[in-house]
């Protein structure tokens, strides 16, 4: 589970600096008001209604509106924390009071409850409402197919609110809460071709504590498609991978892997067009226990490692063209663990397998064809440009740890 570290954080202001100090962009924004986007869509108009803690029905129309961005406990589910989360809300707009509605796609809607909801941004009194939630501890950050202008925000406020166990995000908050240590590495993007390697996306949680009974145990993604694990031990050290796409079960290296049964929405950060994801593991209690959100900006499973380690690409080898392979090299003072790191180079994307603690100095060698039992891409030609290429090492948490360009 990951170490939460103290955090003082007043106002508004606040967040915005702390966002920009672990994102790398500009303090000049309050992250809780507006965010400065094109609109194909926006009016005004006044709320009739609150429905729940992230829908509400405005004057003169039958449909709600859902709101971008958050995902509020559902009474439909029986989600705890409904009526709170909805008082919330209701505490927020001020009925009284026009709230601005807008969105990037004037069709983007959302299914739920039977109806068809317009999905919006909403603002008033110069305050983002979904972005008030997220802050608040109300929901946890939704993702979106058609709406991207603020999702980055929403993330890294998401973020920072779970690092305090705030309101939905406390361990205990629906009941009773099984001990447990778990760790979730979200790889978002396969080997090759995504399109011809279905299953290279997957979900993998670890089990850094006692073996543990998984039944009931809730995987679900950003954007509500879930996964209730079945009569599942989990045993110390080992993992539950879940992929993507269909496939029978299978036991490898005492890893169980599992499939979805569909097709399941893991961003790339790099390369997707919407930049961010999320992943939430919850108890049986429905407590939200265990998250990946990416990219990561606190409490990130990459931290150990950043800083010290290195890559470096053998792209002309003097043994030959057959010998052209990648090392990871620690750089620094101490023992690290290599674990569940991903070397990309072009298509090629090989996580390296459980285990590998790199000493001071030591490197690990992936060659890019098979060569003998050692790692390797399994590139049946070179792969590595003589002029001008990159490979590149990170996390599962959207952290790039080195690079290595020529």
């Amino acid at each position: 589970m990951r170490a939460v570290p103290s955090l003082l954080i007043t106002g508004a202001a606040g967040l915005s600096v702390l966002l920009a100090a672990c994102s790398g962009v500009a303090a000049d924004t309050d992250q809780s008001r507006s965010v400065v986007a094109p609109m194909q869509f926006t009016e005004q108009i006044k709320v009739a209604k609150v429905a729940d803690g992230d829908s509400f029905y405005v004057v003169g129309r039958d449909v709600p509106i859902r709101m971008i961005g958050i995902d509020a406990p559902d009474k439909s589910t029986g989600d705890c924390y409904y009526d709170e989360a909805t008082a919330a809300l209701e505490r927020l707009i001020d009925m009284k009071r026009k709230v601005t509605l807008s969105a990037e796609n004037r069709k983007s809607f959302s299914v739920g409850n039977g109806m068809k909801r317009p999905l919006r941004y909403v603002n008033q009194g110069g305050r983002d409402l979904s972005m008030q939630m997220l802050q608040q501890g109300y929901a946890v950050f939704n993702t979106t197919m058609t709406e991207r202008a603020r999702e980055v925000s929403y993330a890294n406020a998401a973020q920072l609110t779970a690092s305090k166990r705030l309101r939905i995000w406390s361990s205990t908050l629906c009941g009773h809460a099984p001990p447990a240590a778990l760790r979730i590495f979200v790889n978002y993007n396969a080997d090759r071709l995504d399109t011809q390697n279905i299953g290279g996306k997957y979900v993998r949680i670890v089990n850094d504590g006692p073996p543990l009974y998984l039944r009931n145990w809730r995987l679900r993604l950003g954007n509500r498609k879930y996964y209730t694990i079945g009569s599942i031990t989990l045993q110390t050290g080992k993992s539950l991978v879940l992929h993507n796409g269909s496939g029978a079960p299978y036991v490898a290296d005492g890893d169980q892997h599992m499939f979805w049964g569909f097709k399941i929405d893991l961003p790339d950060p790099r390369t997707s067009l919407n930049k961010v994801g999320a992943v939430y593991l919850q108890d049986p209690s429905r407590n939200y226990r265990f998250w990946s959100i990416w990219p990561c900006i606190i409490n990130c499973t990459s931290d150990p490692v950043i800083g010290k380690l290195g890559i470096q690409a053998i792209y002309h080898p003097p043994e030959g063209p057959m010998s052209e392979r990648i090392l990871v090299t620690n750089t620094s003072a101490e023992p690290v663990d290599a674990s569940f790191l991903v070397v990309e180079a072009g298509s090629s994307v090989f996580e390296i397998p459980r285990g590998n603690v790199l000493q001071p100095g030591q490197s690990l060698t992936i060659w890019v064809q098979p060569h003998g039992g050692d790692y390797t891409l399994n590139r049946d030609r070179p792969t590595l440009s003589d002029d001008s290429d990159s490979v590149l090492l990170r996390g599962n948490d959207g952290k790039v740890i080195a690079t290595h360009d020529w």
